[in-house]
């Protein structure tokens, strides 16, 4: 009897082939079996990457053909090479227990890859692979890698690669596990998932065949069978094909199986689980449990604390620093908003007292529908979430769905805001205890025992209670609170807009009123009021009392605030530019490998300082690649960057301007032969007030000066800030623009000149936001952060 199997050509391929074909005469001697090499149009196209044509199925799509025609009887192939659907009227006939399989990463020279220097390059052509390297190693730099598996130890015995990652099963069967020259370090297939069915053969055959039904039965290893299933099963459960960014790993212990996964989510996070203890029938049940967890994503429920963003803790601002969607109130300090990642959603779900921008259910919902997309989703509320923030609400609705969440305190107001003002809520000898009481439902005294209320010993302490104060104080005074017992309102605590009202419970809702207090306000009532420990307002700065944003870019804000600090002044940082490094603009590669025919480096701005030694570090070149050259800098700010990394500057314009130091540097190498290398950005077109031309590059080109840009950011509007902008902007006594691109950014997103006065970083800013329309009310002579805070100070008739 003849049994033609199909195969692709390559040693591999043909080797598991033989392995099958070595089984099936072994259970049937009768059986002569004839090995058919195909070419496939996976073999066919080399020069481009699996993804680009179509992923790992194009292996296996004229074998397919061959087999539904009957020039073949069966196809074997890596189980993980098949397509997720199988072409109609095929099946997985039989499966052969499981080979090694693990991911092996391959190199020359031993080092493990959580050593690997910056700039390391890897090859594989598995995204999987990529994102689990890139987990262990950030610093790598990852490059496709396409061939058959001798090939790939080829282009890596050649020096192309640092090192390159296979798949153990294929290198036993090749006996290439074991070369005298190579390192192999092997991943644990728990913590560096495998491809699903990754180590498997998959023997494919005709669904109604039945010629060799009986040898496929018994070729078939039931538990390798199970594993297979269960593992397709998990990446149709995800929507992954074989070549997705997620992977799955299962096998049986004592009797029972365990499964790892891991999934990236529509937002790049990449999730990990492991399921244990499953029982051989549960097994489709859970690939579907299992894929239903991964997709979904995680939140954090976040304290941010009141008033200043100097308030929240540590560990609050780091999560809001990773997340993926920041839902946030109207409570919270804007500052922290800029603190978000580049990527991340911003969704206001704004809440103050008699004015909700988004109902609660709303909320919750937001929530949950980011966190079933995949999303990390950050929770930022003001104050404490559990205290009258109904952050309990909203992990109620996290519980209901399965969503896994957690939640970082925050401090409260409770305490903060009246600590702040100089109110200890305890002290010894006049308060042992303090209660804390939502303000909320007591306008009419439902639901409310003042009658308690009134008998407690220590200090009260109401949030959300001002438009009941009147109420509050009449219910307390008529169950027996004394009416001399002191009193106090703070309205916008710890900020720099803090009122204080103090009086006694009789009267303190007549002079609340009297004096105009708003929401949000905290009421304290207690012998504890009458301390006053608040500290001398000497030491609060001069501009205290002042809002100033800031509306540049991140760095900007950065300088900003060290220029600012002591002053007294809040500073809102809402950046409505942004930038991001271009590792990977054109001529980057070939500019920094010819660094040595440079003998000056010019940086034009803190970011362009920030990017070239972030890009020079992740290709794989340290400092004494730029010992030999001299630096310039457009200003102090673009210096002191410099100065953080350890280099001096050797020369600084006498004014920050880019024509002037183009000027000055063209003056200085008159003459002689020095190549120039200069730093930039690039801003979106529509941003672009220049028109193309660049007067630093024109004033060295009229000198003859040799020179060439490199582009290694981009700078460009963040529309996310759009509404932060129009809320806020009321709210502040100074909005500062700091560059041509943040006036018309500000213009763009409807920013007016209000009570706010518009504050010009310099004139070229100056002239630009006059084209727009907008006026500014000052202008920096001294064009940095420095600068504004000067020109801010003259404004309020303070010597700096």
């Amino acid at each position: 009897m003849e049994l033609r199997i199909g195969t692709r050509r390559s040693r591999l391929a043909i080797a598991q082939s033989e392995l099958v074909a070595e089984r099936i005469e072994k259970i049937a001697p009768e059986v002569h079996v004839e090995l058919v090499p195909m070419d496939t149009y996976g073999d066919k196209v080399r020069d481009r990457s699996l993804a680009d044509i179509g992923g790992k199925g194009v292996f296996a799509m004229e074998i397919e053909a061959a087999l539904l025609n009957g020039d073949i009887d069966l196809a074997v192939h890596s189980a993980k090479d098949l397509p997720m659907e199988l072409v109609d009227g095929l099946v997985i006939a039989a499966t052969l227990n499981r080979e090694e399989p693990r991911d092996v990463l391959i190199t020359r020279d031993g080092t493990r890859l959580s050593d690997m220097p910056a700039g390391s390059v890897i090859g594989t052509s598995s995204l999987r692979r990529e994102l689990q390297l890139k987990e262990v190693n950030p610093g790598i730099v990852v490059r496709s890698l396409r061939g058959n598996v001798p090939t790939r130890i080829g282009k890596l015995r050649d020096g192309l690669y640092d090192g390159i990652v296979l798949a153990g099963a294929g290198l036993r069967r090749l006996e290439l596990d074991h070369e005298e020259d190579l390192h192999y370090e092997e991943f644990s297939p728990e913590k560096f998932v495998p491809a699903a069915g990754q180590g498997i053969l998959a023997v494919e055959g005709r669904k109604d065949d039945t010629e060799f039904k009986d040898i496929l039965r018994e070729l078939d290893e039931e538990d390798a069978r199970r594993m297979l299933s269960f593992e397709r099963s998990f990446m149709a459960a995800v929507g992954g094909s074989c070549n997705a960014p997620c992977g799955v790993y299962s096998h049986q212990q004592d009797g029972a199986f365990r499964a790892s996964a891991m999934y990236v989510t529509p937002y790049g996070r990449l999730n990990r689980l492991v399921l244990e203890d499953i029982s051989p029938e549960e097994l489709e049940e859970s690939a579907e449990e299992l894929a239903g967890k991964l997709k979904k994503g995680f939140v954090s429920i976040v304290g941010a604390g009141p008033g200043s963003e100097k308030l929240i803790t540590e560990a609050g601002l780091k999560k809001v620093r990773e997340a993926d969607v920041l839902v946030y109130d109207d409570l919270v300090d804007l500052s922290l908003i800029n603190e978000a990642p580049l990527g991340c959603r911003l969704i206001y779900v704004g809440k103050r007292s008699g004015k909700h921008y988004r109902k609660q259910d709303e909320i919750n919902s937001i929530l949950v529908l980011e966190a079933e997309n995949g999303a990390y989703v950050v929770r930022l509320k003001g104050g404490d979430p559990y205290i009258f923030g109904r952050g309990g609400e909203e992990v109620l609705a996290l519980k209901r769905e399965g969503i896994a969440y957690d939640v970082t305190p925050g401090v409260t107001s409770a305490a903060a805001v009246p600590e702040i003002a100089g109110i200890p809520v305890t002290h010894r000898g006049l308060a042992r205890s303090f209660h804390v009481i939502t303000g909320h439902e007591m306008k009419g005294g439902s639901g409310v025992d003042y009658e308690k209320l009134a008998s407690l010993e220590g200090t009260l302490v109401f949030l959300m209670g001002l438009h009941a104060l009147g109420n509050i104080s009449r219910e307390l005074i008529s169950y027996g609170k004394d009416g001399n017992t002191p009193a106090a309102v703070i309205s916008d605590g710890a900020s720099v807009y803090e009122r204080n009202v103090a009086g006694t419970l009789s009267d303190i809702a007549e002079k609340a009123e009297a004096a105009g207090m708003k929401t949000p306000a905290v009421i304290v009532i207690g012998d504890t009021v009458a301390l006053d420990l608040k500290p001398d307002s000497a030491g609060k700065g001069p501009l205290y009392g002042k809002r100033v944003m800031i509306t540049g870019s991140r760095d900007v804000c950065e300088s900003m605030n060290r220029a600012f600090e002591g002053t007294g002044a809040e500073l809102v940082n809402l950046s409505l530019i942004e930038t991001e490094e271009m590792p990977q603009a054109e001529g980057t590669d070939d500019i920094l490998s010819e660094l040595g025919e440079y003998s000056w480096l010019v940086f034009r701005s803190r970011r362009g300082v920030k990017a070239f030694f972030s890009i020079l570090k992740s290709k794989g070149k340290d400092l004494r690649s730029i010992a030999h050259m001299k630096i310039a800098c457009i200003g102090k700010g673009t210096a002191e960057e410099l100065n953080r990394i350890g280099f001096l500057c050797d020369l600084m314009p006498s004014v920050s301007r880019g024509a002037v130091l183009g000027k000055e540097l063209a003056e200085k190498l008159q003459g002689s032969c020095e190549r120039v290398l200069c730093i930039t950005g690039t801003l979106a077109r529509e941003l672009d007030e220049r028109g193309g031309r660049d007067p630093f590059s024109d004033a060295l080109a009229e000198a003859g000066i040799p020179y060439r840009n490199i582009i290694l950011y981009r700078t460009f509007p963040d529309e996310r800030r759009r509404e932060d902008l129009i809320r806020e902007q009321e709210r502040v006594d100074y909005i500062v623009l700091c560059s041509g691109s943040g006036a018309k950014a500000f213009s763009l997103f409807g920013g007016v000149s209000g009570k706010a006065k518009l504050t010009a970083i310099g004139p070229e800013t100056a002239k630009i936001m006059k084209k727009l329309g907008l006026n500014p009310d000052l202008t920096a002579q001294v064009y940095n952060a420095e600068g504004v805070k000067q020109i801010i100070l003259e404004d309020q008739n303070i010597e700096n």
